[in-house]
């Protein structure tokens, strides 16, 4: 009997320090989750920063060069209607 009672006790204890553990590493792995979806956020708001100004940038290059395209067609439009007046 006073083995059995032991055995029950031991368990107990056994059970008490697991669960311990187990709230510990509930609260660590908790933190780690907040700090990531921080981190996630983070990196969410420099990705559209970043976006946005590949997007500035690509639309600068665009009207560039179509002002050089524009400006090409004017030309030839300007000499052509020229020598259509001419002749």
């Amino acid at each position: 009997m006073p083995i059995f009672v032991i055995a029950v006790l031991a368990a107990l204890v056994w059970l008490l320090v697991k669960s311990q553990k187990t709230a510990e590493r509930i609260e660590n792995l908790t933190a780690r989750c907040d700090w990531l979806e921080d981190e996630l956020r983070r990196l969410r708001r420099e990705e559209a920063e970043v976006v946005a100004q590949e997007r500035q940038l690509l639309f600068r290059q665009i009207l560039k060069s179509n002002r050089i395209f524009f400006a090409t067609v004017g030309a030839f439009m300007i000499i052509f209607t020229i020598i259509v007046l001419c002749f």
